[in-house]
């Protein structure tokens, strides 16, 4: 599936977008801005995530607004108002969550996504762990490209047996570390800045 997707992608980054998410004006060509601005500092590893809008619940690293929760009841002019008036609750910040731009060569370092975290579940906690061992210490979330997710939307689809696993436990066998553990370390949700080397 998305594996499949990334390998036979041509372009020099790829951006893993949830099938649940709404790509808000300007989202692009803030990634844009900061790709030129990591090159022109000379760094050539690093993620670039996007800023969410979730519907309901309180994560702090996201704004909370509702403007539905599914295609059916999506109000497309009340999120639009909301965006064109709200501020981000942070600006840019150390994060990795998906939508995440990655350059393509880093994906081949680290063979893509590792499949045991099948159909997903934390394996976007995995991926920025395998590309800190291959060197990548820039993990960014910028606040001025936002986006829309609906929450979930794709993982409650599937049956009860595959929708209810965790990935936790397989990230935690692999690494030998809690996902909160390596979030801590890694200071995700702070203000951006270059990971320090020797965390794991």
């Amino acid at each position: 599936g998305v594996n499949h997707a990334l390998e036979v992608a041509r372009g020099p980054y790829c951006m893993i977008v949830n099938t649940d998410m709404y790509m808000l004006p300007g989202w692009d060509l803030a990634i844009f801005n900061q790709i030129n601005q990591f090159h022109k500092n000379k760094i050539v590893k690093f993620t670039i995530s996007s800023c969410l809008i979730e519907p309901t619940g309180g994560n702090p690293e996201y704004d909370i607004f509702y403007a539905g929760d599914e295609a059916k009841n999506f109000d497309e002019q009340k999120l639009l108002k909301f965006f064109s008036t709200a501020q981000p609750k942070k600006a840019n910040t150390t994060q990795y969550s998906h939508p995440i731009l990655i350059p393509k060569i880093m994906l081949e370092e680290v063979e893509y996504l590792d499949t045991a975290y099948f159909p997903g579940w934390a394996v976007d906690h995995d991926l920025p762990m395998s590309l800190y061992q291959k060197g990548c210490r820039d993990f960014v979330m910028l606040g001025n490209s936002r986006v829309y997710h609906f929450s979930s939307k794709t993982f409650k689809k599937l049956p009860d047996d595959i929708r209810n696993r965790s990935g936790q436990d397989v990230f935690e066998n692999k690494w030998k570390i809690s996902v909160e553990e390596f979030r801590k370390r890694l200071q995700v949700a702070q203000p951006y800045d270059k990971v320090a080397d020797g965390l794991f």
